[in-house]
C-alpha cells in the first residue's frame, strides 16, 4: 500500500510509521484517495462509518467493515481489518488501471486501422464496438441513415473479410495439424536410437568411472615414486657422505705414508721376506707333526714293552714296582724305573 500511495501522487506526506497506526483523519484521507483512482468524481459526504460502509458495499469488498474498528481506527485490534480493506481497494484500483490503459490501446489501435483501412484486423475486439458506436450514434441522433449504413456496410465487409482470414488461418492450421500427426506417427512407427544412446551413455559412464579410478591410482602411485625418489636422494646424500668420509681418510693415509722413509722396493722386500718366513714356518710345522707322529709310536712300543718286563719280573719280585712318567716330548724321554 505505501508503494500504491507513492505511485499515485498521495498529496499527503506518507511512511511506514504512518500506517503501522494511522489516525482516523490519515485514514479518511488515504481511504478518499484510493477511490478516487477508482472514480475520480468520488466525494465523502457523509458520516465516516457509514461511508466506509457503503463504499465496501458499492465495491462488493467479501466482508463487512466494522464500525467499531472505524470508530477506533488507530486500535492494535482494529487497524488490521481496516488495512486489508485498504489493500483490497489498491488491488482493484490497479485492475481498473490496466483495463483503462489496455482499452485506451485498443481504441488507438482501432483508430490507427481504420485510417489505414485496415479495421478488419481489429474486428471482434471490444474497442472495434466502442468504435462503431461513437461512429453511428451521432449519425443516428442526426437522422443520417446514409452514413450509418455505410459504417455497417463497412462493418460488414470487415467481418466478411475476417471471416475469410480466419477460414484460411483454420485450413493453415488444419493443414499443419496434419503433417503434424503425419510426423507423430512416423516417428511412433521408425526405429529408435534413443536405446542405443541410452545404452552408449552407460558405457561411456562406466568408462568415466574406470579411468577416474585408474587416475587415483596413478596419482597414488606417483606420490609413493615421489616418497621413494625422496628416500633415494637421502640415501645418495648419505653415500655422498661417506665418499667425502673416505676421501679424506684416503688423503690421510697418502699423506702418512708420504711421510714414511720406506719406500716402495724395502717394502717389497719386506714382503717377500715375510712370505719367505711363512713358507718356513709351515715346513718346521709339518716336521713337527711327523715328530709327534712317530713319538706316539715309541711311545705305545715302549709301554708294550714295560708291560712285557713287568710280566717277567713279577713272579722273582713281587715287591717291584715299575713307574712310567710322561709327558714325552720330541725333544726328551724319560723313563723311571724302581726294582
Amino acid at each position: 500500500m505505501f508503494d500504491f500511495l507513492t505511485e499515485t501522487a498521495y498529496p499527503q506526506r506518507v511512511s511506514t510509521k504512518l500506517l503501522l497506526g494511522p489516525t482516523a483523519k490519515d485514514f479518511q484521507a488515504i481511504l478518499t484517495h484510493i477511490a478516487r483512482t477508482l472514480d475520480g468524481n468520488y466525494v465523502m459526504t457523509g458520516k465516516l462509518e457509514d461511508e466506509v460502509a457503503s463504499l465496501a458495499k458499492a465495491l462488493n469488498y467479501p466482508f463487512t467493515p466494522s464500525k467499531t474498528a472505524i470508530a477506533t481506527v488507530g486500535a492494535a485490534h482494529s487497524w488490521p481489518p481496516l488495512l486489508g480493506l485498504l489493500a483490497w481497494m489498491c488491488d482493484l484500483a490497479r485492475y481498473h488501471s490496466c483495463l483503462r490503459g489496455r482499452q485506451e490501446e485498443e481504441e488507438t489501435s482501432l483508430a490507427a486501422c481504420v485510417a489505414n483501412g485496415r479495421a478488419a484486423s481489429a474486428v471482434g475486439t471490444s474497442a472495434h464496438f466502442w468504435w462503431y458506436l461513437r461512429e453511428t450514434y451521432s449519425s443516428y441522433l442526426a437522422g443520417e441513415d446514409g452514413a450509418v449504413e455505410e459504417v455497417e456496410t463497412e462493418i460488414s465487409s470487415a467481418f466478411d473479410a475476417a471471416a475469410r482470414a480466419g477460414e484460411l488461418e483454420v485450413a493453415a492450421s488444419e493443414a499443419a495439424m496434419g503433417r503434424t500427426v503425419s510426423e507423430l506417427e512416423a516417428l511412433a512407427t521408425a526405429h529408435t536410437i534413443l536405446p542405443a544412446i541410452r545404452s552408449a551413455s552407460a558405457e561411456v559412464a562406466g568408462d568415466i568411472s574406470r579411468l577416474e579410478a585408474a587416475l587415483m591410482e596413478m596419482q597414488a602411485y606417483g606420490e609413493s615414486l615421489l616418497k621413494k625418489k625422496g628416500e633415494k636422494l637421502a640415501e645418495v646424500r648419505a653415500l655422498e657422505g661417506e665418499v667425502a668420509t673416505g676421501t679424506k681418510e684416503l688423503q690421510r693415509l697418502g699423506s702418512i705414508v708420504a711421510q714414511q722413509e720406506i719406500s716402495q722396493d724395502d717394502l717389497r722386500r719386506l714382503k717377500a721376506q715375510g712370505t719367505a718366513m711363512r713358507e718356513r714356518r709351515a715346513a718346521i710345522d709339518g716336521k713337527k707333526m711327523d715328530l709327534d707322529q712317530e713319538l706316539v709310536v715309541a711311545h705305545e712300543e715302549l709301554r708294550k714293552n714295560i708291560s712285557a718286563v713287568s710280566s717277567r719280573l713279577g713272579s722273582s719280585y713281587p715287591t717291584s714296582t715299575i713307574a712310567f712318567s710322561a709327558p714325552l716330548t720330541h725333544t726328551s724321554h724319560i723313563l723311571f724305573v724302581s726294582l
